[in-house]
């Protein structure tokens, strides 16, 4: 026989039991000796079950019972526990167990929570209920206790605590949703029992604790850039903010926060936020709330690693129309033939006073839509000075008022940002008339359209540390060239573009970037005659006059580019 029937066998309040039982029960037993038990440790979890207490003895008891009524098991545990017993209509059913070396806490407790049943102590006497009872009875609701939240909602800590607390299959805590709030303090109103409101103050000093916050300087770059890559990096949470964020104003905006939730089975999680990332345009800061030490010290490290002076470029760009006299002129300097472009002597005599002389021959140029694209150095290519040639050729041509310059803009771009140029006027691009039908007559309103007409350049710089600035610059020049007409008012405005878009184009620091090629040609012709006469074969022409009028263009645009490196470079630009 093993050690478990040994000491069943050995007990000394049998005939006690089954008195108690009765009959039809097949075999109790209860150890009448007393032990104390152990003390444990202080958990440094938070407990949701246990907590029974129907006595303050901690007495070890062995218990076998065989489809024994609950009440009268219920009983015999009141009675050794000298409580008074009270039975609600719900209590029910049959129980069978071994129990060895068990308190009598704990074997109530597996009875009550087995048969879902709930109990209260008032005034020594034992109250059991069903679980699905109690909330009709009221037993639970003995008192109301605020608790003062300090750091976070207290209507997400109210739910929490119905969802996750306060539905457990626990005997000794209430089993429906006992939490309200005070929103005007902020405040967790609890309607229960004393053991109900030390639990919850239990996982309330969990839940209600001061976040973190640490605020971040940024130096270099616009808070909001760096809020956004902190986003995309450190907290992998894709940035509100995107890749312009910062270049408003106003107070702290949130780039990211962490909010998400999971359920699993019948639990929730709490509704906090995990971190949230704050960035002031104003005053150039982040603010990290929340979040854990590990994460703060990560966005520490990310913004000390990235947050440094970016090299500038200042970038001059000329923008000029050459006219048909000047298109001609520049043309005449060029010659394509064996995969090379040969310049006559037009371009050596220019150089002179010291300037390189032209040898002739330069390799393939490139560019978009047939345009042309020269720089003042490509040693790959050939060592002379070329592009200062063609420059200065355009630049001749200027000042022979066979070109006139546009625009001369000038900016400062910070590297791997993008800087756009918009030098346009507003025109009347569509006219949209709609009819209605009223009482009165039928009613016409006009609505016009606008759009923009000039010069628009994007140019993004890239600037190395070899002294080079590789550039992605999309120029575009939009010309009205007529208008259309009903009456005195305009319809539609015919206008022209020309536009260019080049990807990663190096030019050395300092040195000049010509882009050519967009031209436009315009031709009209009107013939006049005398009636009759003028339409005679052969000798019409005779009696009339016949006019053509051809225009071309070409725009040109050179790009200058000069790396700013310290406050001495800005100085002598």
């Amino acid at each position: 026989m093993n050690q478990r029937y040994k000491k069943l066998a050995k007990t000394i309040t049998a005939l006690y039991i089954c008195t108690m039982l009765g009959a039809g029960n097949a075999f109790a037993a209860a150890d009448l000796n007393l032990r104390a038990l152990p003390a444990n440790a202080e958990p440094s979890e938070i407990k949701l079950q246990g907590g029974v207490s129907v006595t303050d003895v901690d007495e070890l008891i062995n218990l076998s019972l065989r489809n024994s009524d609950t009440r009268q098991v219920l009983r015999m545990l009141a009675d050794k526990a000298g409580l008074n017993i009270i039975f609600h209509d719900s209590v029910s059913g049959t129980v069978t167990l071994d129990l060895v070396n068990v308190t009598l806490n704990k074997a109530f407790e597996y009875i009550m929570t087995v048969n879902s049943l709930r109990y209260w102590i008032d005034n020594e006497t034992l109250i059991v209920a069903s679980k699905d009872a109690t909330s009709e009875l009221g037993l639970n609701k003995q008192q109301i206790k605020p608790i003062k939240i300090k750091y976070v909602d207290a209507a997400k800590v109210a739910k929490f605590l119905n969802t996750n607390i306060f539905g457990l299959n626990n005997p000794s805590i209430s089993s429906n949703e006992i939490a309200i709030i005070n929103p005007a303090k902020n405040e967790v109103l609890l309607f229960g029992t004393n053991k109900d409101i030390a639990l919850a103050k239990e996982v309330i000093a969990h839940l209600d604790s001061k976040p973190s916050m640490k605020t971040f300087k940024v130096n270099h770059m616009t808070s909001g850039k760096m809020a956004s890559l902190l986003c995309q990096t450190v907290f992998e949470q894709e940035s509100a903010s995107g890749d312009n964020a910062g270049d408003g104003s106003g107070g702290g905006e949130v780039a990211c926060k962490q909010e998400e939730t999971v359920t699993a089975d019948n639990l929730a999680s709490f509704e906090g936020n995990a971190y949230k990332i704050i960035y002031y345009p104003d005053i150039n800061e982040i603010t990290l709330y929340g979040g854990t030490q590990e994460q703060l010290t990560m966005a520490e490290n990310f913004i000390t690693e990235f947050d440094k002076k970016q090299p500038q470029a200042y970038i001059e760009l000329t923008i000029i129309e050459l006219s048909e006299a000047g298109v001609k002129t520049l043309e005449s300097g060029w010659a394509y033939q064996d995969g090379k472009l040969n310049l006559d002597g037009g371009y050596a005599s220019m150089i002179a006073g010291g300037e390189t002389v032209w040898d002739g021959s330069v390799g393939t140029p490139t560019g978009t839509d047939g345009g042309y694209v020269f720089s003042d150095n490509n040693s790959a290519l050939n060592p002379v000075d070329y592009g200062k040639a063609i420059a200065n050729k355009i630049r001749m041509l200027v000042t022979e008022d066979k070109g006139r310059i546009l625009a001369n803009p000038r900016i400062v771009a910070t590297n791997n940002q993008e800087s756009t140029i918009n030098i346009t006027s507003d025109y009347l691009s569509e006219r949209t008339q709609t009819v209605e039908s009223t009482p009165s007559g039928n009613l016409t309103t006009t609505e016009y359209t606008s759009d923009s007409a000039g010069i628009e350049i994007t140019l993004t710089p890239r600037i190395s540390p070899d002294g080079y600035v590789g550039m992605d610059i999309a120029p575009s020049y939009t010309t009205p060239t007529g208008t259309i007409k009903e009456g005195s008012n305009i319809v539609l405005t015919l206008v022209s573009t020309r536009e260019l878009d080049l990807k990663s184009v190096r030019v050395k620091d300092g040195e000049t970037l010509v882009l050519g090629g967009l031209i436009q040609e315009n031709e009209s012709k009107s013939k006049k005659k005398i009636p009759v006469l003028g339409d005679i074969p052969v000798i019409g022409f005779l009696f009339g006059s016949s006019t053509k009028d051809k225009t071309r263009t070409e725009l040109i645009i050179m790009v200058t580019p000069k790396i700013i490196k310290d406050d001495a470079t800005i100085d002598t630009i």
